[in-house]
């Protein structure tokens, strides 16, 4: 079983367009929020590698392949919430960035937008059988929590700006739909979801490693 493959229609223009955004406001971009841009995916990559042998478990033992939303992406509510998200978190910031005659309002709404973008890329690059569910679950979480620092710094410089007042309000607007959706959606709603280990076993390697210490404890 191949799985799903990656959905080149979606993942290079975002590729090309956090590429462009990075070199371009690079100036904008705290320190940290780059650090976080390549570790924490590196992360992530990695927990799915060492910990949990790319799924193996789950596809040796015949488990069917699940999208992270776990067959609910059909419902309607979930795609008018996810075209919602896309609206204001990618599209109209992406429309004040490049069209707004300030720089400071473009370098304010930038480093979050690049980070959605990655954090975007990154749940489609994962949206195969070789990555565990965890690890898919904890991409947008893992980018959102971080978020919400970024976005209160939006907030923060929106509203010390003489700007007009769509950058304002986007920046509110962003800051209490992203956080609603971390602590509601994302992990009361999501989460409990991938906390099945007969729906997502645990990899051979940890199986191994149990399995030893349950042998140590018996001969003590």
């Amino acid at each position: 079983r191949s799985g799903p493959q990656i959905n080149v229609i979606t993942t290079l223009p975002a590729a090309v367009i956090i590429l462009y955004m990075a070199a371009h406001f690079h100036s904008a971009l705290d320190p940290c929020d780059a650090v976080f841009g390549l570790l924490f995916p590196a992360y992530l990559l990695l927990a799915n590698k060492f910990r949990f042998d790319n799924n193996s478990a789950a596809i040796q033992a015949g488990i069917p392949y699940e999208s992270i939303f776990r067959g609910y992406e059909t419902e309607a509510w979930l795609q008018c919430y996810i075209a919602f998200a896309a609206l204001i978190g990618v599209i109209i910031p992406l429309i004040i960035v490049f069209t707004t005659p300030t720089t400071e309002t473009a370098n304010a709404a930038a480093p979050h937008v690049i980070l959605l973008l990655e954090q975007i890329f990154l749940e489609h690059f994962t949206n195969r059988e070789k990555y565990h569910m965890l690890i898919r679950a904890l991409n947008p979480i893992g980018f959102s929590v971080y978020r919400q620092i970024m976005l209160f710094r939006w907030v923060e410089q929106s509203i010390s700006m003489p700007t007009q007042s769509l950058p304002k309000t986007m920046a509110i607007i962003n800051f209490i739909f992203w956080g609603c959706n971390l602590f509601g959606f994302l992990l009361l709603r999501m989460l409990p979801l991938y906390l099945d280990p007969l729906a997502f076993p645990e990899s051979k390697i940890f199986v191994k490693i149990d399995a030893g210490n349950s042998t140590r404890e018996k001969k003590e």
